[in-house]
């Protein structure tokens, strides 16, 4: 008798928006969700050292940040975070890429469940003539889509990069 069946494993870490069928063990199907992608970027005149220190002091961020109100745990690859975000809502995403001054990337899915609704967010810190370009861009894969406009998360990231802007040219 054949096993058919859906699960989790390492390959949706590879395709965050995949969905990977199994049969008796062996991935038998890769079900390529909907994706979408959400970009914004700001020049900020001053150096990408002040640009990530502002990025990465988590502490701070409910003093000057109008998007993430909150970001707890360590900005360490494998680590989980809690974000909660304005209008309260609270997700727990895995950072996935730290290089130090330059990327952050942290991935979250909706309930933890792959498919659904899966968002890769993405931080770079670049060096230009006068300053930094920051680039804050997220990728959302999964189901979700069909029914949730992500266009809505553009203006929140461009609020904050505004923001982030304000404090990083600060004296």
């Amino acid at each position: 008798m054949e096993l058919l069946y859906f699960r989790y494993d390492k390959q949706t870490e590879i395709c965050p928006g995949c969905v990977f069928v199994h049969m008796e063990g062996r991935i038998v199907a890769k079900l390529l969700s909907p994706q979408r992608k959400i970009e914004t970027q700001i020049e900020i005149r001053a150096s990408p050292e002040r640009v990530w220190s502002v990025l990465t002091e988590i502490t701070a961020y409910p003093s000057w940040n109008p998007f993430i109100r909150e970001l707890t745990g360590r900005l360490v690859v494998g680590q989980k975070l809690r974000i909660c975000l304005s209008g309260g809502v609270v997700f727990k995403p895995r950072v996935v890429t730290v290089l130090p001054g330059q990327r952050l990337q942290w991935i979250g899915r909706l309930w933890g469940v792959p498919g659904l609704f899966t968002g890769v967010h993405d931080f770079e810190v670049m060096r230009t003539q006068h300053g930094s370009l920051l680039r804050q861009s997220e990728t959302f894969y999964g189901m979700m889509l069909w029914f949730y406009d992500v266009e809505k998360v553009r203006v929140e990231f461009t609020k904050m990069n505004e923001a982030l802007k304000i404090q990083a040219e600060m004296p």
